[in-house]
Protein backbone atom coordinates (compact mmCIF):
# COMPACT_ATOMS: atom_id res chain seq x y z
CA UNK A 1 0.00 0.00 0.00
CA UNK A 2 1.49 3.56 -0.87
CA UNK A 3 1.68 6.21 1.80
CA UNK A 4 1.09 9.76 0.95
CA UNK A 5 2.94 11.34 3.55
CA UNK A 6 2.03 15.15 4.43
CA UNK A 7 3.62 18.14 2.77
CA UNK A 8 5.41 19.43 5.26
CA UNK A 9 7.01 16.70 5.77
CA UNK A 10 7.78 15.57 2.70
CA UNK A 11 9.50 18.71 2.33
CA UNK A 12 11.51 18.30 5.67
CA UNK A 13 12.73 14.69 4.35
CA UNK A 14 13.63 16.60 0.96
CA UNK A 15 15.85 19.43 2.90
CA UNK A 16 17.33 16.77 5.13
CA UNK A 17 18.53 14.16 2.48
CA UNK A 18 19.87 17.65 0.71
CA UNK A 19 21.98 18.97 3.52
CA UNK A 20 23.44 15.72 4.18
CA UNK A 21 24.32 14.89 0.85
CA UNK A 22 26.26 18.54 0.47
CA UNK A 23 28.24 17.47 3.66
CA UNK A 24 29.09 14.27 2.66
CA UNK A 25 30.25 15.57 -0.69
CA UNK A 26 31.89 18.85 -0.02
CA UNK A 27 35.76 18.11 -1.44
CA UNK A 28 38.64 19.48 0.87
CA UNK A 29 37.05 20.14 3.66
CA UNK A 30 38.80 19.15 7.19
CA UNK A 31 37.23 19.53 10.26
CA UNK A 32 38.97 19.68 14.07
CA UNK A 33 37.08 15.95 14.40
CA UNK A 34 40.72 15.14 12.37
CA UNK A 35 42.67 16.95 14.30
CA UNK A 36 42.45 20.75 13.01
CA UNK A 37 43.42 22.78 15.34
CA UNK A 38 41.60 25.77 13.45
CA UNK A 39 38.60 24.83 15.53
CA UNK A 40 35.59 22.40 15.72
CA UNK A 41 32.89 21.69 13.09
CA UNK A 42 30.38 23.83 13.32
CA UNK A 43 27.08 22.37 15.87
CA UNK A 44 29.64 19.54 17.55
CA UNK A 45 31.08 19.09 20.84
CA UNK A 46 34.75 19.00 20.95
CA UNK A 47 37.24 18.30 23.71
CA UNK A 48 40.90 19.15 23.92
CA UNK A 49 43.12 15.88 23.91
CA UNK A 50 46.59 15.97 25.24
CA UNK A 51 49.59 14.47 23.19
CA UNK A 52 52.36 12.88 24.74
CA UNK A 53 55.02 15.15 23.06
CA UNK A 54 58.78 14.93 24.53
CA UNK A 55 61.15 17.60 25.12
CA UNK A 56 64.41 16.24 25.95
CA UNK A 57 66.16 19.79 26.04
CA UNK A 58 68.08 21.71 24.14
CA UNK A 59 71.23 19.96 23.91
CA UNK A 60 69.47 16.28 23.44
CA UNK A 61 67.51 18.49 20.28
CA UNK A 62 70.97 19.87 18.55
CA UNK A 63 72.37 16.00 19.10
CA UNK A 64 69.46 14.53 17.26
CA UNK A 65 69.77 17.55 14.61
CA UNK A 66 73.52 16.55 14.14
CA UNK A 67 72.81 13.25 13.54
CA UNK A 68 69.77 13.99 11.10
CA UNK A 69 71.59 16.54 9.05
CA UNK A 70 74.91 14.62 9.02
CA UNK A 71 77.82 17.08 6.99
CA UNK A 72 75.62 20.32 7.58
CA UNK A 73 74.60 19.31 11.34
CA UNK A 74 76.77 22.15 12.42
CA UNK A 75 75.69 24.78 10.25
CA UNK A 76 71.80 23.45 11.39
CA UNK A 77 72.51 23.61 14.75
CA UNK A 78 73.98 27.27 14.43
CA UNK A 79 70.41 28.65 13.64
CA UNK A 80 68.87 27.19 16.56
CA UNK A 81 68.82 30.33 19.08
CA UNK A 82 65.24 30.73 20.54
CA UNK A 83 62.72 27.64 21.17
CA UNK A 84 58.99 28.01 20.83
CA UNK A 85 56.91 26.31 22.98
CA UNK A 86 55.82 22.35 22.57
CA UNK A 87 52.93 21.27 20.59
CA UNK A 88 51.09 19.59 22.96
CA UNK A 89 47.64 19.33 21.94
CA UNK A 90 44.67 19.22 19.34
CA UNK A 91 41.02 20.04 19.19
CA UNK A 92 39.11 17.36 18.90
CA UNK A 93 35.65 17.33 17.57
CA UNK A 94 33.48 14.41 18.61
CA UNK A 95 31.35 14.56 16.23
CA UNK A 96 33.53 14.88 13.26
CA UNK A 97 32.66 15.19 9.09
CA UNK A 98 34.41 12.61 7.49
CA UNK A 99 37.63 12.98 5.54
CA UNK A 100 37.11 13.64 2.06
CA UNK A 101 40.10 11.77 -0.47
CA UNK A 102 40.21 14.86 -2.51
CA UNK A 103 43.57 17.47 -2.17
CA UNK A 104 44.71 20.34 -4.53
CA UNK A 105 47.41 19.25 -6.55
CA UNK A 106 50.98 18.96 -5.60
CA UNK A 107 54.23 17.97 -6.32
CA UNK A 108 57.86 17.14 -4.98
CA UNK A 109 59.89 14.11 -4.33
CA UNK A 110 59.34 10.92 -2.82
CA UNK A 111 61.77 7.96 -2.06
CA UNK A 112 59.98 4.21 -2.15
CA UNK A 113 61.68 1.23 0.20
CA UNK A 114 60.39 -1.90 0.38
CA UNK A 115 62.86 -3.42 3.19
CA UNK A 116 60.85 -0.54 4.63
CA UNK A 117 63.86 0.77 6.44
CA UNK A 118 63.93 4.34 6.11
CA UNK A 119 65.31 6.77 8.95
CA UNK A 120 64.10 10.07 7.80
CA UNK A 121 63.88 12.85 5.97
CA UNK A 122 65.50 16.42 5.58
CA UNK A 123 64.80 19.40 3.29
CA UNK A 124 64.07 22.99 3.34
CA UNK A 125 62.08 25.07 1.83
CA UNK A 126 61.10 28.89 1.26
CA UNK A 127 58.02 30.82 3.26
CA UNK A 128 55.97 32.64 0.59
CA UNK A 129 52.35 34.39 0.90
CA UNK A 130 49.67 32.55 -0.67
CA UNK A 131 48.11 34.45 -3.38
CA UNK A 132 44.45 32.27 -2.87
CA UNK A 133 43.31 30.03 -0.24
CA UNK A 134 46.50 27.72 0.93
CA UNK A 135 49.68 26.35 0.30
CA UNK A 136 51.59 23.74 2.18
CA UNK A 137 55.46 22.64 2.24
CA UNK A 138 56.36 19.89 4.39
CA UNK A 139 58.70 16.65 4.79
CA UNK A 140 57.50 13.44 6.20
CA UNK A 141 58.14 10.04 6.87
CA UNK A 142 55.23 6.80 5.77
CA UNK A 143 52.21 6.88 4.33
CA UNK A 144 49.24 5.60 6.37
CA UNK A 145 50.53 6.45 9.22
CA UNK A 146 52.27 9.46 7.69
CA UNK A 147 54.69 11.84 10.06
CA UNK A 148 54.86 15.22 8.68
CA UNK A 149 56.09 18.25 9.84
CA UNK A 150 55.99 21.38 7.72
CA UNK A 151 54.68 25.23 7.01
CA UNK A 152 51.13 26.00 6.30
CA UNK A 153 50.70 29.53 3.72
CA UNK A 154 47.47 30.78 4.30
CA UNK A 155 45.49 33.39 2.63
CA UNK A 156 42.26 34.09 4.98
CA UNK A 157 38.92 35.08 3.69
CA UNK A 158 39.41 38.67 5.78
CA UNK A 159 42.45 39.29 3.63
CA UNK A 160 45.14 38.44 6.75
CA UNK A 161 47.95 35.94 6.08
CA UNK A 162 49.44 33.70 8.08
CA UNK A 163 52.57 31.57 7.75
CA UNK A 164 52.76 28.80 10.25
CA UNK A 165 54.68 25.49 11.04
CA UNK A 166 52.79 22.76 11.64
CA UNK A 167 53.43 19.33 12.32
CA UNK A 168 50.91 16.03 12.00
CA UNK A 169 50.28 12.12 12.21
CA UNK A 170 48.10 11.35 9.89
CA UNK A 171 45.42 9.17 10.24
CA UNK A 172 45.72 9.58 14.28
CA UNK A 173 45.69 12.81 13.88
CA UNK A 174 45.86 16.16 11.53
CA UNK A 175 47.34 19.69 11.02
CA UNK A 176 48.04 20.64 14.61
CA UNK A 177 49.60 25.03 14.23
CA UNK A 178 52.69 25.04 16.65
CA UNK A 179 52.65 27.63 19.27
CA UNK A 180 55.54 30.66 19.52
CA UNK A 181 54.29 31.44 23.31
CA UNK A 182 51.02 32.07 25.38
CA UNK A 183 49.57 35.49 25.97
CA UNK A 184 49.44 36.81 29.82
CA UNK A 185 45.73 35.19 29.58
CA UNK A 186 46.88 31.69 28.54
CA UNK A 187 45.70 32.00 24.81
CA UNK A 188 47.87 30.67 22.27
CA UNK A 189 50.10 33.06 19.90
CA UNK A 190 50.93 30.67 17.09
CA UNK A 191 54.54 31.31 15.50
CA UNK A 192 54.24 33.39 12.39
CA UNK A 193 56.82 32.76 9.93
CA UNK A 194 57.57 36.07 7.51
CA UNK A 195 57.45 35.59 4.03
CA UNK A 196 61.07 35.21 2.14
CA UNK A 197 62.40 32.94 5.70
CA UNK A 198 64.18 30.03 4.79
CA UNK A 199 62.73 26.89 6.60
CA UNK A 200 64.30 23.59 7.28
CA UNK A 201 62.90 20.11 8.88
CA UNK A 202 63.25 16.92 9.59
CA UNK A 203 61.56 13.58 10.58
CA UNK A 204 64.44 11.21 12.15
CA UNK A 205 64.03 7.81 14.11
CA UNK A 206 65.88 7.88 16.94
CA UNK A 207 66.82 4.47 17.47
CA UNK A 208 68.18 5.16 20.97
CA UNK A 209 64.87 6.70 22.44
CA UNK A 210 62.97 4.34 19.83
CA UNK A 211 60.71 7.44 18.93
CA UNK A 212 60.73 9.62 15.67
CA UNK A 213 62.23 13.61 16.40
CA UNK A 214 60.39 16.26 14.57
CA UNK A 215 62.35 19.36 14.24
CA UNK A 216 61.43 22.76 11.99
CA UNK A 217 64.10 25.76 12.19
CA UNK A 218 63.25 29.17 10.77
CA UNK A 219 67.40 30.14 9.90
CA UNK A 220 66.45 33.76 9.19
CA UNK A 221 65.25 34.11 12.69
CA UNK A 222 66.75 31.23 14.53
CA UNK A 223 63.49 30.14 16.24
CA UNK A 224 62.76 26.12 16.30
CA UNK A 225 60.69 23.58 17.52
CA UNK A 226 61.99 20.28 18.44
CA UNK A 227 60.59 17.60 20.31
CA UNK A 228 60.08 13.49 20.05
CA UNK A 229 56.58 11.71 19.50
CA UNK A 230 55.76 7.76 20.02
CA UNK A 231 54.12 7.15 17.06
CA UNK A 232 54.27 4.38 14.01
CA UNK A 233 54.80 5.41 10.91
CA UNK A 234 55.17 2.59 7.93
CA UNK A 235 58.87 3.01 6.59
CA UNK A 236 58.81 2.38 3.09
CA UNK A 237 59.00 5.90 1.89
CA UNK A 238 60.00 9.70 2.19
CA UNK A 239 58.56 12.72 1.05
CA UNK A 240 59.24 16.36 0.71
CA UNK A 241 56.10 18.40 -0.91
CA UNK A 242 54.87 21.43 -1.78
CA UNK A 243 51.15 21.83 -2.43
CA UNK A 244 49.48 24.69 -4.51
CA UNK A 245 47.24 26.87 -3.35
CA UNK A 246 43.64 25.88 -2.50
CA UNK A 247 40.61 28.14 -1.47
CA UNK A 248 40.08 28.54 2.56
Amino acid sequence: MNMILPNRLSVFLIVAIAIITMLLSTPGVIYAGNGDDSGANPGSTSEVVVLNVVDRGDDAAKAMVKTAFGEKGDEVVSHMIHRVSLPTYYVSSKSPTPRTTDSPPWSGYQVIRTQADIRGVTGHFMARTALNGSDYAWVGVGTNPLAQIGVDMAYHHDSTVSITPFWEVWPDFGMIHIVDHYDQYGNPVYWNVPAGHTLIATVYWDSGEQEWFFFINDVDTGKYSAFWYDCSPNRDSAEWIVGVPAKR
